[in-house]
């Protein structure tokens, strides 16, 4: 029972399908509107479509063996979790994680630009794109307007 207490605000995993973004069993959405309360970098290593090894902090992983000294570190993929609060303006906004790959990065850098020194001092509400790009989906990460 009190397990339970733990899950009742689990963020959902949010999964890019062909028509943009899903979040559980929601239709998809072509953009998502969030409001970014943090990110962080993390690496993954696969073998195929299997999640091998997973550091969530790119620091250290599995048994805290390091990253830094693994032999397969050149193999991982860096990614940026991203953590978000899914339609911030409504009754029930939906706490969700998007990682973004490196191919988004660029646009991720250029978005922090806009937002001065410290990007999360006042949360943004953002706009998040897919664009298909030769078989990838990237991102495109807009500031929203409506928000001071």
């Amino acid at each position: 029972m009190i397990r339970q207490l733990f899950r009742i605000d689990r963020p959902a995993f949010v999964r890019i399908v062909p028509d943009g973004f899903r979040i559980g069993m929601a239709a998809p959405r072509p953009e998502l509107r969030a409001r970014l309360e943090h990110f962080h970098p993390v690496r993954k290593l696969f073998d195929g479509d299997r999640l091998r090894c997973a550091s969530y902090d790119a620091v250290t992983g599995p048994s805290k063996r390091r990253c830094s000294l693994c032999a397969l570190r050149c193999q991982c993929s860096e990614r940026l979790r991203l953590l978000l609060l899914v339609d911030p303006d409504s009754a029930i906004p939906i706490p969700a994680i998007l990682e973004i790959a490196s191919h988004s990065f660029p646009a991720f850098d250029q978005f922090l630009l806009t937002l001065g020194p410290d990007p999360l001092l006042h949360p943004p509400t953002l706009t998040i794109t897919p664009i298909h790009d030769h078989g990838r989906f990237r991102f495109a990460f807009q500031l929203d307007p409506s928000v001071p």
